[in-house]
């Protein structure tokens, strides 16, 4: 584990996951999951075991908890889902983290490379990343739903990584979850954990090192104080 930023200031790119990374919409999912899940399926699910599956597809998060029977509904456990998921943005449920907006266009002055490798699918990912301003910064933006495999399969960072046209070893991964810091590892990317637990991580013997901070904005702070030495 590493407590300075160094490894991002020499990326050639940085590829973030959204939620949970840039924005603080990890509630708002839990609350969208329990909304479709007691209306599809009729059934009463602990946030906690939603909670500890965000960050992967959504088929396989209706896969974990109930198996065929969800996926043989899952088109319809969506529907329900995502109007959940808008009416907590229209709500001011879902916001950016504070320092995301900065740290991307920070990012962008020090000439660096932004993608996006989210879960989310694409006709969902769009509108909230242009409502929330982000879009403008991304050089590649790939979706849950233009891969074969969700994570923690490491398809859609690698497709990512290839749009920005840089290799993994020049790019950093950014995420608030294991399903982002291990494939990243795994492809010999750079990967830092914000907003997370970096004791999940050890307790999974994560074999690689990977940068930890507690917020976005420490990790801004840490790359300004990095850059002024």
């Amino acid at each position: 584990m590493i407590k300075e930023c160094r490894p991002i200031l020499n990326s050639k790119g940085i590829v973030f996951d959204l939620d949970g990374t840039l924005i603080d919409s990890v509630d708002s999912h839990v609350t969208s999951w329990i909304i479709s899940f007691g209306k599809v399926m009729k059934r009463k699910i602990d946030p906690k075991e939603i909670r500890k599956l965000i960050g992967l597809s959504g088929k396989d998060i209706v896969k974990r908890l109930f198996g065929r029977e969800g996926i043989n509904r899952y088109k319809e456990i969506r529907w329900v889902k995502d109007r959940a998921f808008l009416n907590e943005i229209r709500t001011g449920n879902v916001q950016l983290f504070p320092g995301s907006l900065k740290l991307l266009k920070e990012l962008k002055s020090n000439g660096k490379l932004i993608g996006i490798a989210t879960s989310t699918p694409i006709y969902m990912a769009i509108p909230i990343l242009e409502y929330f301003n982000i879009i403008k910064y991304a050089d590649a933006i790939v979706c849950g739903d233009e891969v074969n495999k969700g994570k923690p399969n490491p398809e859609i960072f690698v497709k990512c990584i290839r749009s920005l046209n840089i290799s993994p070893t020049e790019t950093t991964v950014v995420g608030d979850t294991p399903y982002d810091v291990l494939p990243a590892l795994s492809i010999n990317a750079r990967a830092a954990l914000v907003n997370g637990n970096h004791s999940i991580l050890l307790d999974l013997s994560v074999n690689g090192s990977f940068m930890t901070f507690s917020n976005i904005c420490s990790l801004l702070d840490c790359m300004k104080r990095t850059s002024n030495r």
